[in-house]
């Protein structure tokens, strides 16, 4: 799960992406990054593949995460498993879809601030 979520965050975060390239990030086959752009397809996620040189999968153009289309368990999972990813990915826009993710909650949903690193519900 937390493999898929990284390939959708990473798929949401650039333009166009190859499968090599998420194959390499994700330390795994292009076989299996296909299969994962298969369940997000499924899941609804509107990801495109372009063929042929410069190809790649990318999210539709004009797609928008709706906070309504999401619980909160939902993104209280996104967000974990983007804070997971941040410590382990080198790629500096996660920290940013971390905020973005972490800003779709509501004041009452966010977890208190605490002095202790990692000591979040979320």
């Amino acid at each position: 799960m937390e493999r898929i979520l990284a390939v959708l965050m990473l798929v949401v975060n650039r333009r166009r992406i190859s499968a090599a390239e998420l194959a390499d990030k994700m330390e795994v086959s292009v076989r299996t990054v296909y299969r994962d752009i298969e369940t997000l397809c499924q899941a609804g996620f509107p990801i495109v593949a372009y063929q042929g040189a410069g190809g790649g999968f990318a999210v539709m153009e004009g797609y928008r995460l709706d906070r309504n289309a999401l619980t909160f368990e939902e993104i209280a999972s996104v967000i974990s498993a983007l804070k997971g990813m941040t410590k382990t990915l080198d790629d500096a826009r996660l920290g940013t879809t971390l905020e973005k993710y972490t800003s779709l909650l509501t004041d009452k949903e966010k977890p208190p601030a605490s002095g202790r690193s990692g000591s979040s519900s979320i």
